[in-house]
């Protein structure tokens, strides 16, 4: 006889080191009638429910949040130059859009190679997230291959100077929702493109994953998620019934509070 399926609801809190919090609701399909709430497998099951019912680009925002300052840290855009896309169509051997977009993400690995080496020689730590982008970030159009990088201000001038393809500006991280970076890095993911089994952006190994709460049973699955006392409400995704939720907020003095919860890689 065959086991009977139903619908748990959970809820997680994510707290990223520059104050932004996101809680997120998300069903998991259990069998049996009392389930064990314990053990790896369980919890295994828990986070790919609750991977299956977001986004990578709620990852990267996280990531961001998470190692990155607005109006302290920086982002870098590189270019390139008629004679970089040259030889870059060279390396690629067609102009073809995807080998293009690959060799230009090879190219971009071998600038942070040459920075990282720079970095290392001066004792400077380089933490950075890298998109190649070739889409227009609201109308999807393809465009000339380009990248950003978002990387701490230590390392920011590395990135510049190991670039040789073209041009490379510099500018401040910049948020108008308390120093949320999650729009920013949205607009960049809708820049780039997955090929094959690549992730859209280049993390460096040095950055930190956000602290999350264990996951809780909800109470209430059909209530929305609520802003917790004390925050600045930034976003909050549409509550439906039957359909995960997301609630993003500031916590003033998050960041002087000494976690206790388990770090979710």
């Amino acid at each position: 006889m065959a086991q009977k399926t139903r619908t748990e609801w959970y809820i997680r809190e994510y707290r990223m080191k520059n104050g932004i919090c996101e809680k997120t609701k998300f069903p998991v399909q259990v069998e049996g009638e009392r389930p064990v709430r314990t053990g790896r497998e369980y919890k295994r099951q828990i986070r790919r429910a609750e991977k299956n019912a977001t986004e990578a680009k709620n990852t990267a925002a996280r990531i961001a949040n998470n190692n990155f300052r607005a109006g302290l840290d920086v982002t870098d855009l590189l270019t390139y130059s008629d004679e970089g896309m040259e030889r870059l169509i060279m390396k690629a051997g067609t102009d073809e859009e995807d080998a293009l977009y690959l060799a230009a993400r090879h190219e971009m690995s071998l600038c942070i190679e040459r920075a990282r080496y720079a970095c290392r020689k001066d004792g400077v730590e380089l933490k950075y997230c890298a998109w190649t982008s070739d889409r227009d970030g609201k109308t999807g159009a393809p465009v000339r291959v380009h990248h950003h990088v978002i990387v701490n201000r230590e390392g920011a001038e590395y990135i510049l100077r190991a670039w040789k393809l073209g041009e490379a500006k510099s500018k401040r991280l910049y948020s108008a929702n308390h120093g949320d970076l999650t729009d920013y890095v949205e607009y960049l993911m809708s820049q780039s493109r997955q090929i094959g089994t690549e992730k859209r952006y280049m993390p460096s190994r040095n950055l930190e994953a956000p602290v999350a709460t264990r996951p809780r049973l909800a109470k209430n699955p059909a209530a929305e998620l609520r802003l917790p006392k004390g925050s600045k409400f930034i976003w909050r995704s549409e509550g439906h019934a039957g359909r995960p939720q997301k609630l993003r907020y500031y916590r003033p003095g998050l960041r002087e509070e000494e976690p206790d919860e388990e770090t979710i890689p």
